[in-house]
């Protein structure tokens, strides 16, 4: 996996922490996402930054987890939201 990831243009983001939620609208494809809890916290990560070992600091930060299994599910994460066009390398 390449270490630099970025947002496409093709999306809208808004982020409602009051009731703990992020919405993403892909306009390439009119599909609507909604995140929670952990994948709040990743894609937020994700917002902010374009590099994945930022994304895997910050997650090992706010969770107990082994490092093997964090960067299996961020890369996973990851692959998914390329295959829906929010994300690309």
């Amino acid at each position: 996996m390449l270490s630099k990831i970025y947002l496409s243009k093709a999306i809208s983001w808004q982020s409602y922490d009051v009731i703990d939620l992020l919405f993403i609208l892909n306009h390439a494809n009119h599909n609507f996402y909604y995140f929670r809890e952990t994948s709040k916290t990743m894609i937020e990560c994700i917002l902010n930054t374009q590099s994945i070992e930022e994304v895997i600091r910050t997650c090992k930060r706010d969770y107990e987890v082994e490092e093997l299994t964090l960067r299996n599910s961020v890369n996973d994460f990851i692959l998914l939201l390329k295959q829906e066009g929010i994300l690309y390398d």
